[in-house]
């Protein structure tokens, strides 16, 4: 069997802890032709090997270094009896047992032997052909395998450059002295209480290269004091069986530490400052402190890379640096808390700067800490805090007792959802800001989100907030509202650059000053402001994407001390004000500004000006529009009502042309002195208060009344949700154009059918006071449902321009003529009056309802009316089972005299076909399968025997159907012909027929 790549990665592993490189790789499952035994045996011939494994070893020292490569521990009592056994009775030699070990590795063994053999092999794909990168750090977590190759990569990048790997030297357990090489060395030991290589008087000198103590323990207690170490820059410790509670490090001058797998409340202590600490893969009982003992250190670092439910906790105490650059970097983790806490020596005056680094990745349901202590007056503070790939995670910086002057934070977060930054500086009661500091926070954004609005900002002591969005991201607040000792910022300034669509729900801006935002760029920003402040500006003018800004001012004081200017863009804006010292400019765009109950005829209000495009103003009371308030407002297009009552003068402001609600109004709405073409748009509206529309001059005879009715529904779900309702009076309009239109985000439900909603689906409702009406015109793409209280002139219903459907009860709004109906070519309900009307369903299922006139329903084509007989039993058995699509016309001749139209539009045979209908009978039941039996094949079904008839007349013994020949063959098609029921009749003639 041809040997793979995997059997001699795993090989290279078992005998030399260390990736193959590319050449060799390519020579032992290419090259050689030996059988993967036969590699194991050259490979034990290597002057490597016999390095590595003395032939002066005992057999349980050559079981425990193989124990060590492969799995990172030593072995069990049972493990290592059983190997030593095997090879004191002759039953395999040290080649054989290499390869056998890592045959019967099991479980988290198996896991870790998996896990090298990976990396060895990425980097041996790599192209990397050094013979000496080691894979002590890999381990049975698939975070090491990520850290490895990420390595690797690094390597790759730098072209392939390999420091040079010195000897590894193996601890006994007997009295070791090592003296490193000048490359860089790995020096291994075991701490498990029965075997232990690192041991009182170990001599441990690396020498000049950069060197590796790795101790692998199952014990509780390791002690670096037993030995002298020196000249080794990094200790890896490896608490294989999470049985470590103390590590004590005796102040040895590591650059790194990293201790791998604690589940325990460990404690590591006397930590040279300088340090930089690593724990990895932390478990959910670990609770790991870490203590540092050197307080001169300026550089201060530490990791957490793996954590499950895990608590951790750095402690640098009495620092006395002139300058502190501090690192906490937190990824991998879930369900945990780490803290960093950097004592300042009791208010140290030698430090002139700090420099705080914290980066968060790659967190579920995490919380970060950092806090410096005891930092005495004008230091200043450079922060850089990175927060990225989270969920429901955040970061937390303080300054306890300490008031840190200009301080700077460079926050950065990026494709979370729930994440969050604090910073809070305290002195020993309060939040302090230093004297004269001047603190800014600069804040990068890349597609974050806010699904349960739990992603934040919360910052005391900013005078200067900058906001660059470089993906779509939402927060659920930016809080810096205060210094949190009773003061605030004199002036607080907000620069936004947006280069996605940003959303705030709350920005708590300085409370007693002025806040002054600056907003650019082509993304749409939407935010409300709060804070009892004295002041807000917001220039958009640069901005060309959508603003939506609530300008709100809290401000008990008097109105003088309240000011709001909004200078907006081209976008289309939306501003919502709560003062009426308010200056607001929209500049280009279809604007939208909210007043609400504002009176903007007050002394003290300020100006709105729509600017370009079509504005919308919002005034909730039609008190509220009168000469000194119109005077303060200016290129206002449209006049907005919603929650709105009374009447509205519309010739005080001429810029105001057209009128619109959203939702409700407060009480009946009249919109007084209207325009000839002013136009009405309602949308998602419920309300049984009558809006009235009067014309400003109402002598006309033609004047039209344009009336949009929406419904917007943003719900995904499978309900037909904000329909409009609404009740209008039009006074002097001889014409209403009625627009029914719907939006929605409906979509398929998890029944698997597709079920999503149309706009189609939806339907709303007017109903009309409307005396002077002569005509109404129904369009749009959603059903529209129509009565009336009053249509006395009514004459025509047009609605063929909807594609939806719509229900027209003529029998209501005591209208005193006939009416001509045309329908849409989708399934329409019409009522029609007492006094005789002329009715033209259109394509689809159409219900009629005939009054007591002489009623003309015409048909001009044969889609008006077709029947489909369907078969909807699984497995399909061949009998109908339904039967759609056709009209149903109740009440035919019941109190008038009626007739069905045959128009020459459907070209009906001529002479004896049209001299009388052929009556065929009784059907035979109710049923759709009755129907299906009573057609048959549809051969001759026209046919007397000697003429063919365009009409034949049926009853089920309820309901009559008529059946038209439109193809005039003298055979039924469902596809070329017409059926109409003809509910209640059970008898037709040839006279209940006209032929256009």
């Amino acid at each position: 069997m041809a040997v793979t790549n995997q059997q001699v990665a795993e090989l290279y592993v078992a005998t030399f802890n260390r990736a193959p490189d590319a050449d060799g790789l390519d020579y032992w499952v290419n090259l050689s032709g030996l059988t993967i035994e036969q590699i194991a045996q050259s490979f034990f011939d290597q002057p490597e090997t016999q390095a590595l494994y003395p032939a002066g070893n005992t057999d349980a020292e050559f079981v425990t270094s193989i124990y060590s490569n492969l799995f990172n521990r030593t072995p069990d009592a049972a493990g290592l009896a059983y190997w030593v056994n095997e090879l004191a009775n002759g039953n395999m030699t040290r080649s054989v047992m290499i390869e056998a070990m890592k045959d019967g590795a099991l479980g988290a063994d198996a896991i870790l032997v998996a896990n090298k053999a990976e990396v060895g092999l990425y980097y041996a794909n790599a192209g990397l052909t050094g013979t000496d990168y080691s894979l002590a750090s890999v381990t049975a977590y698939h975070s090491s395998v990520v850290a490895a190759e990420t390595a690797i990569d690094n390597i790759v990048a730098n072209g392939g450059d390999i420091a040079a790997t010195g000897q590894t030297f193996v601890l006994t357990t007997g009295q070791d002295n090592v003296v490193g090489t000048t490359l860089n060395d790995t020096i291994t030991g075991i701490v498990d209480g029965t075997h232990d290589t690192l041991t009182l008087g170990d001599s441990i000198n690396g020498g000049s290269g950069a060197d590796t103590l790795k101790l692998i323990t199952d014990a509780s207690t390791v002690n670096m004091g037993l030995a002298t170490i020196t000249s080794v820059e990094k200790a890896i410790v490896n608490d294989y069986t999470h049985s470590l509670t103390t590590l004590n490090i005796d102040n040895n001058a590591f650059a790194a530490l990293t201790v791998d797998g604690i589940d325990n409340s460990t404690y590591i202590n006397d930590v040279v400052g300088s340090t930089a600490v690593t724990l990895t893969n932390l478990g959910t009982s670990a609770s790991a402190y870490v203590y540092f003992s050197d307080s001169s250190a300026t550089a201060l670092s530490g990791t957490v890379d793996g954590a499950d439910s895990a608590y951790a906790e750095f402690n640098y105490a009495n620092l006395t640096a002139t300058t502190l650059d501090i690192t906490l970097d937190v990824k991998n983790v879930m369900n945990s808390d780490v803290y960093e806490y950097a004592d300042n020596n009791g208010n140290n005056t030698a430090v002139t700067a700090i420099n705080t680094t914290i980066n968060l990745t790659d967190a579920t349901d995490s919380y970060v800490y950092a806090e410096t202590y005891n930092a005495s007056e004008g230091i200043e503070r450079t922060a850089t805090v990175t927060i990225a790939n989270v969920d429901n995670s955040y970061v937390e910086m303080d300054d306890y007792h300490s008031t840190l002057s200009n301080n700077t934070i460079n926050l950065s977060m990026s494709n979370s959802d729930g994440a969050g930054f604090e910073f809070y500086p305290y002195d020993d009661t309060n939040s302090v800001q230093s004297s004269g500091s001047t603190d800014t926070l600069n804040i990068t954004l890349d597609n974050v989100t806010s699904v349960n609005n739990d992603s934040f900002i919360d910052v005391y002591d900013m005078e200067n907030i900058n906001v660059v969005v470089n993906g779509a991201s939402v927060l659920d607040y930016i809080d810096a509202y205060s210094y949190g000792d009773g003061t605030y910022p004199a002036v607080q300034t907000y620069t936004i650059t947006a280069n996605a669509d940003l959303t705030v729900n709350t920005i708590d801006v300085t409370d007693g000053g002025v806040a002054n935002f600056t907003i650019t760029g082509a993304g749409n920003v939407t935010f409300d402001t709060n804070g009892d402040n004295d002041g807000l500006t917001v220039d958009a003018a640069a901005m060309t994407g959508d603003l939506t800004l609530g300008a709100y001012s809290d401000n008990g004081a008097s109105l003088d001390t309240i000011i709001v200017d909004v200078q907006s863009g081209s976008g289309n804006d939306t501003i919502t004000l709560d003062t009426v010292q308010a200056n607001v400019s929209t500049g280009a765009g279809n604007d939208r500004v909210d007043i609400t109950g504002l009176d903007f005829g007050d002394a003290l209000a300020g100006t709105l000006n729509g600017g370009e495009g079509r504005d919308t103003i919002v005034i909730a009371n039609g008190a509220l529009l009168y000469a000194a308030s119109a005077a303060n407002i200016s290129n206002f297009e449209v006049l907005d009502f919603t929650a709105g009552i009374g009447t509205y003068d519309m010739s005080v402001e001429p810029s105001l042309k057209d009128v619109s609600a959203n939702g409700y109004i407060a009480g009946a709405v009249t919109i007084d002195n209207a325009a000839a073409d002013t136009k009405l748009s309602l949308d998602s509206f419920v309300d049984t208060d009558a809006i009235t529309m009067a014309l400003a001059d109402a002598t006309g005879t033609t004047d039209t009344l344009g009336m949009t009715v929406s419904a917007t529904d943003t719900n995904t779900d499978t309900t037909a949700d904000n329909e409009s309702n609404a009740v209008i009076i039009a006074t002097g309009y001889e014409t209403i154009n009625l627009t029914s239109n719907a939006t929605t985000a409906s979509v398929e439900s998890s029944l698997g059918a597709n079920d999503a909603l149309t706009s189609a689906d939806y339907n709303n409702t007017v109903d009309y006071d409307a005396a002077n009406m002569t005509k109404l015109v129904i369009d749009g793409n959603a059903q529209a449902t129509v009565t009336f209280t009053d249509a006395t002139a009514l004459t025509f219903v047009d609605a063929s321009a909807n594609t939806a459907g719509v229900n027209v009860d003529a029998s209501t709004g005591s209208i005193t003529g006939g009416v001509t109906f045309k329908g849409s070519a989708a399934a329409d309900t019409y009522t029609s009056t007492a006094n005789g009307d002329l009715i033209q369903t259109n394509a689809g299922a159409d219900t009629v309802t005939l009054g007591l006139g002489d009623d003309t329903i015409r048909f001009a084509s044969k889609t008006d009316s077709q029947m489909t007989l369907t078969d909807t039993t699984t497995p399909a058995d061949g009998v109908a089972d339904t039967m759609t699509g056709f009209d149903v016309i109740t009440g035919f001749n019941t109190s008038g005299t009626d007739l069905i139209e045959l128009s020459s539009l459907l070209n009906l045979a001529t002479g004896d076909a049209r001299a009388d209908i052929i009556q065929k009978g009784a059907i035979g039941g109710t049923t759709a399968a009755a129907m299906q039996t009573f057609i048959g094949t549809g051969a001759d079904f026209f046919s007397t025997g000697v003429v063919d008839r365009a009409v034949a007349f049926a009853t089920d013994g309820t309901n009559g159907y008529v059946f038209v020949d439109v193809n005039h063959d003298g055979s039924y098609s469902a596809a070329n012909d017409m059926v109409i029921e003809l509910a209640g009749t059970t008898s037709f003639a040839v006279t209940d027929i006209t032929f256009g």
